[in-house]
């Protein structure tokens, strides 16, 4: 592991820059970024909503409501363990972008569910996206927020 702050930067004189336009463009990306942290909580809460009609539908029983309504956060918890690597080697961005396209393949794959594997299995697939977007975002914030703001 590598130290979070170098020493050798630790005095080193603020970086110069900044102005409106710098300011806008990381407000963009901390917004967009922070959808990660957004989508987290809709995670957890919005199958609440859901589950009453996933449920008549498939015909769950108390085994498979708790599967359905804990799949995600089993997901999510995977997605964090394994986030932290894939930042390491493949860079902050492209992890966000990941994390982007998990969160797309489980509503495709939850919109064309036929059983309720499928739809479990959909829900683990956006647990994942969750969990690498809930660490991805603020350190891709850390990243490119100047140190003035």
């Amino acid at each position: 592991m590598h130290p979070v702050i170098d020493p050798a930067m630790a005095d080193a004189p603020p970086i110069e820059g900044g102005g409106n336009g710098n300011l806008l463009y990381v407000t963009l990306v901390s917004l967009v970024s922070a959808l990660g942290g957004f989508l987290f909580g809709y995670e957890t809460v919005v199958i609440a909503g859901a589950l009453s009609l996933v449920k008549a539908q498939f015909g769950f029983d108390a085994v498979m409501e708790g599967w359905f309504v804990t799949s995600g956060l089993f997901g999510c918890a995977a997605g964090v363990l394994i986030a932290g690597r894939l930042c390491d080697t493949l860079g902050r961005k492209a992890v966000m972008l990941i994390g982007g396209v998990l969160l797309a393949l489980c509503a495709l794959v939850c919109a064309l569910a036929t059983t309720a594997d499928w739809v479990i299995v959909g829900r683990i697939i956006g647990g994942l996206g969750v969990g690498v977007a809930s660490i991805v975002s603020p350190l891709y914030i850390s990243e490119v927020a100047p140190p003035d703001v």
